[in-house]
C-alpha cells in the first residue's frame, strides 16, 4: 500500500471511482487556485531542487518505534510522554521523547485508530466496531467502554477530563453506503456514557474541540461547527471548493483561528470560526492528512507520499520539510513550536528537535552504512528516487550528488558484486519508485542491476554511464539537466578526472542548486563529446587550481560559454574546499551552521554526505584524518559565531577523535 485514500487509510488499492473522484478534486484546486492567483507546483520562489530542502529538514529526525505496523495517531502531554497508535491493536508509549517506545499490550488485533490523554494518567483509545477504551493509569490497563454502535470509530477529543467528542465512519474503507452517516458521540462524564448526535448528513472521520463549546468535524464533503458542544452542528464548508472536497483535519488555536487540510494539497485558514476560509498554497498537490500549531504563527502539515510541511507565519508561506516516497504520514504533534512528532506508515516515527544537538555524528560500521545513516537523515520520511553509486572507487560515482539534488532522492552505495544488506533495506524503506545506477558494469555490476531489480522490477533501475569517467560524468550531468528540465539555470561544475577531493568539496552546493559536474582531463583538458555535452551550461565553476584543471581549460571555457567562468582553488584540498565553501554561502544562499566535516583522504562519506548538507543549504570542509588541517580550522573560527552546530560524516576511522576535539576547542576559543 502506497498512500493513504479518498475514503480511509487502509484499503488495498483505489477503486477507479475512487481515483476519478481523486483527480476531480485534484482538477478542482488546481482551477481554484489559478482563480486566485495561487501557484500549487512548488513554494513561491523555490526550484525543485531547493523545495525538497524546505526550513527545517535538519530538526526531523527518525525514531525506532519497534514495530513495522502503520501507526495513525501520535500523542503527548509534555516533552516526554507520548502515546501512538495504529494497526492491528498496537500502541506504544515512551517516556523519554521517543528514544525508546514500549509496547502496551492490549491482547487486541483491533485497529486502533486514535488516542488521547488529558494528564500522564487519563486517556482513550478508540477504533474500529466501536471500540472505546480507558485508563486512568497512564495506558498500564484499559477498561471498555460502551459506545452504542459498531462503526468504525476514528477520532477521540477531550478538553478536560470530562468533556469529549468522538466520530467515526459509516460503513467499512470505502465510500460510505447509501443511507449510512458517521457516528458523533460526546460525554459530559469521561465516558461513563456516551450520548449518540442525530446525523443523517454528514461523514466526518475528525474532530477538534478548542474548549466544552466550540468544536469542528472533518471528512469527506464534511466540514462542520458546533457552538453547544456538539450537540447540534453547522456547514462551514467554502463555496470556492467542490461540495464533495475530502477535509481530512482541522486544528485551531482559540475559537477564531484555525485551518482545515485535506485532499489535493488543501490548506484552509480561518480567522472567524470559520464563517469564512482562505485557501493557502500549499505547493502541493498530494492529499494532507493532518494539521498541528504550536502557537498562531508555528504550524505543521503531513500527508501522503512522506510530506511534511511547516510554516512559521501562519501559514501565509508554507514550506518543505520532507517529501517523496511512497508511505504516508499520518499525524503530528506539538508540545511546543521546537518540540515535535509525527507517525505513519510501516511504523514510521519521527522527532522534530530545534535546535539541534551542537554535534551530529553520521556513522555506520562501514563506507555502505554510513551512506544509509546518512539517507535515513536526509530523508527520514523517503524519497522517490536513490542514486546508486559504487562504493570501490570514486570516477563514476563524483556526479552522483547533483543528480541526487535534482532528484530529491539519496546517494547510496553498493559494492562492485553485492547490494549490501543495509542498504537493501534502505530502499525499502525509502519507498523509492526507482533507482539509478552511476557508471558501467566494471562499476556496478550486471548482478547489482539484477538484484535491484528483483527488488524494485525490471523498469524501476536505469543505469547512466560511458566508456570512461569523463562520458560517464557527461551522461550523469546531461540526466541533470534533462532532469531539471527548465528550471536548469545554466551553471556547471569543471573537475579534474584525476582525483576527487576538488569534486567532493562541491557536493552540498551540486546537490542543493542542481548543477552537474563535467570532468576535464589533467592533461588534455575538455573533450570535444565534452564540449559537446556542455551545449546547455552558459556558466561554469572550476574547482581546483591550474595545477589539477590548467589555465588552457579556462581559456576554452571563457571561449565557449556566453556567461562567467569563476574559478575556486586554494592551495591544496582543503583551502580548496573552504573556498568553495564561502562561495557557497557569499553566492547560493548557504549557510555555515551545521558545517559538515569529512575526511578529504577517501570519496565516500563526502559523496553521500554532500545531499544531506545540500538539503540543509550548508557547506562542507575537508581535513586530515588525524590532525585538523590550519585552512580548515581557520575557516572555522572566522564563522564560529554563526555555528551552532557541526556534522560529521564517518566515524572515528575517518575523522578521528582528536580532530573532534580541535573542532570543539576552535569553536568554543
Amino acid at each position: 500500500m502506497a498512500n493513504l485514500e479518498l475514503y480511509g487509510t487502509r484499503p488495498a488499492s483505489r477503486s477507479s471511482t475512487g481515483l476519478q473522484r481523486f483527480l476531480r478534486l485534484a482538477l478542482c484546486f488546481v482551477c481554484v487556485a489559478s482563480l486566485a492567483g495561487v501557484g500549487v507546483l512548488s513554494p513561491a520562489g523555490a526550484s525543485p531542487v531547493q523545495a525538497a530542502a524546505g526550513g527545517g529538514a535538519a530538526a526531523w529526525s527518525l525514531q525506532d518505534a519497534g514495530t513495522t505496523q502503520d501507526l495513525w495517531t501520535v500523542h503527548f502531554i509534555d516533552e516526554n510522554t507520548g502515546w501512538a497508535c495504529g494497526a492491528n491493536g498496537t500502541l506504544l508509549k515512551t517516556t523519554d521523547g521517543g528514544e525508546t517506545w514500549v509496547v502496551q499490550d492490549l491482547g487486541t488485533t483491533t485497529p486502533l485508530t486514535a488516542v488521547q490523554f488529558v494528564d500522564a494518567n487519563t486517556g482513550w483509545l478508540v477504533g474500529d466496531d466501536g471500540l472505546i477504551l480507558r485508563t486512568t493509569n497512564g495506558g498500564d490497563t484499559w477498561v471498555p467502554q460502551v459506545s452504542g454502535t459498531t462503526k468504525n470509530l476514528w477520532d477521540v477529543h477531550f478538553v478536560d477530563a470530562n468533556n469529549g467528542w468522538i466520530v467515526g465512519i459509516p460503513g467499512g474503507y470505502g465510500p460510505p453506503p447509501p443511507g449510512e452517516y458517521s457516528p458523533i458521540l460526546r460525554t459530559e462524564n469521561g465516558g461513563t456514557t456516551w450520548t449518540s448526535v442525530d446525523n443523517d448528513t454528514w461523514f466526518q472521520q475528525s474532530v477538534f474541540f478548542i474548549d466544552v463549546n466550540n468544536g469542528w468535524a472533518a471528512g469527506n464533503g464534511t466540514l462542520i461547527r458546533s457552538t453547544d458542544g456538539g450537540k447540534n452542528w453547522e456547514d462551514i464548508r467554502p463555496d470556492f471548493l467542490s461540495d464533495t472536497q475530502l477535509y481530512w483535519n482541522t486544528h485551531f488555536v482559540d475559537v477564531n483561528t484555525g485551518w482545515a487540510v485535506g485532499a489535493s494539497g488543501v490548506i484552509l485558514h480561518t480567522e472567524d470560526g470559520g464563517d469564512s476560509w482562505e485557501l493557502q498554497d500549499s505547493g502541493r498537490l498530494t492529499e494532507l492528512i493532518n494539521v498541528h500549531f504550536a502557537d498562531e504563527n508555528n504550524g505543521w502539515v503531513v500527508g501522503n507520499s512522506g510530506t511534511i510541511l511547516s510554516t512559521t507565519d501562519g501559514g501565509a508561506t508554507w514550506n518543505v520539510d520532507q517529501a517523496g516516497g511512497s508511505r504516508y504520514v499520518r499525524d503530528v504533534f506539538f508540545t511546543d513550536a521546537n518540540t515535535g512528532w509525527a507517525v505513519g506508515q510501516a511504523g514510521m516515527t519521527l522527532a522534530y528537535r530545534y535546535p539541534v544537538g551542537p554535534v551530529t555524528p553520521v556513522e555506520g560500521v562501514n563506507r555502505y552504512v554510513t551512506a544509509v545513516e546518512t539517507s535515513r537523515r536526509a530523508f527520514p520520511t523517503g524519497a522517490d528516487t536513490a542514486v546508486i553509486a559504487t562504493g570501490a572507487n570514486w570516477p563514476d560515482a563524483l556526479g552522483g550528488t547533483s543528480l541526487a539534488g535534482a532528484l530529491g532522492g539519496p546517494v547510496l552505495l553498493v559494492g562492485t558484486n553485492v547490494v549490501p544488506e543495509a542498504v537493501a533495506e534502505e530502499i525499502e524503506r525509502l519507498g523509492v519508485a526507482d533507482v539509478i545506477i552511476l557508471g558501467g558494469t566494471g562499476a556496478v555490476s550486471a548482478g547489482v542491476e539484477a538484484e535491484l531489480k528483483t527488488l524494485l522490477g525490471d523498469d524501476a533501475v536505469e543505469r547512466v554511464f560511458g566508456d570512461d569517467r569523463y562520458q560517464t560524468a557527461e551522461a550523469v550531468a546531461l540526466r541533470v539537466i534533462d532532469a531539471l528540465g527548465e528550471d536548469y539555470d545554466g551553471m556547471a561544475f569543471v573537475a579534474t578526472g584525476g582525483n576527487f577531493p576538488d569534486a567532493l568539496a562541491a557536493a552540498p552546493l551540486a546537490a542543493a542548486q542542481g548543477w552537474p559536474l563535467f570532468l576535464a582531463h589533467p592533461t588534455s583538458g575538455i573533450s570535444a563529446g565534452t564540449k559537446a555535452a556542455m551545449a546547455d551550461v552558459t556558466d561554469a565553476v572550476i574547482l581546483g587550481g591550474t595545477g589539477v584543471v590548467s589555465s588552457a581549460t579556462e581559456a576554452q571555457l571563457d571561449a565557449d560559454l556566453t556567461g562567467e567562468v569563476t574559478r575556486l582553488a586554494g592551495d591544496d584540498r582543503y583551502a580548496t574546499a573552504v573556498a568553495v565553501a564561502d562561495y557557497a554561502v557569499d553566492n547560493a544562499g548557504h549557510g555555515w551552521n551545521g558545517v559538515g566535516i569529512t575526511t578529504g583522504a577517501n570519496f565516500p562519506d563526502a559523496l553521500a554526505g554532500g545531499v544531506l548538507q545540500g538539503k540543509m543549504n550548508s557547506v562542507m570542509l575537508l581535513t586530515r584524518p588525524t590532525s585538523l588541517n590550519a585552512v580548515t580550522a581557520g575557516a572555522l573560527g572566522a564563522n564560529k559565531a554563526a555555528i551552532d552546530t557541526v556534522t560529521y560524516f564517518g566515524g572515528t576511522g575517518a575523522v578521528t577523535q582528536t580532530v573532534r576535539d580541535q573542532v570543539t576547542a576552535v569553536l568554543q576559543d
